[in-house]
């Protein structure tokens, strides 16, 4: 159960004033002239294992969502937790198996060029575990 939305040029969510300071400047003018959202070049799914648990994760399981922001290059640039499983082990273990393996064709701007963008996941631990067949105590 891995969701993601994409943010185009009206962004639903604003990024709050702590996450303008973590943007790179301009970022947030370039996102408002997105008009093709970036997209996973995979499943985001399949970049998460059982072995990827954190060994101080404590057992606990649970959605955790982020917003993603995704360079030009369409590597990703920021990760921030939008609702933390409160585990904040797991919270980062979400966010840096994300920036290690999760790769994406980039935003598209108004003039056809690759662009910054968005786009907000939701990884499910307790679905990472069923699919694996794996039970972790």
């Amino acid at each position: 159960m891995f969701r993601h939305r994409q943010y185009s040029a009206a962004l639903p969510l604003r990024p709050q004033q702590s996450r303008r300071k973590a943007l790179p400047p301009g970022w947030l003018h370039e996102l408002e002239q997105v008009r093709t959202p970036p997209q996973p070049r995979g499943s985001i799914e399949s970049l998460f294992s059982f072995d990827d648990y954190p060994a101080s994760g404590d057992g606990r399981r649970g959605k955790i969502s982020v917003w993603l922001m995704v360079a030009p290059s369409g590597m990703l640039s920021s990760c921030f937790i939008r609702r933390s499983s409160g585990q904040s082990a797991l919270d980062m273990a979400t966010c840096n198996i994300l920036r290690r393996r999760a790769r994406f064709v980039p935003a598209i701007d108004r003039n056809g060029d690759p662009s910054v963008g968005a786009l907000s996941v939701t990884v499910d631990w307790d679905a990472v575990f069923k699919r694996t067949g794996l039970v972790r105590r």
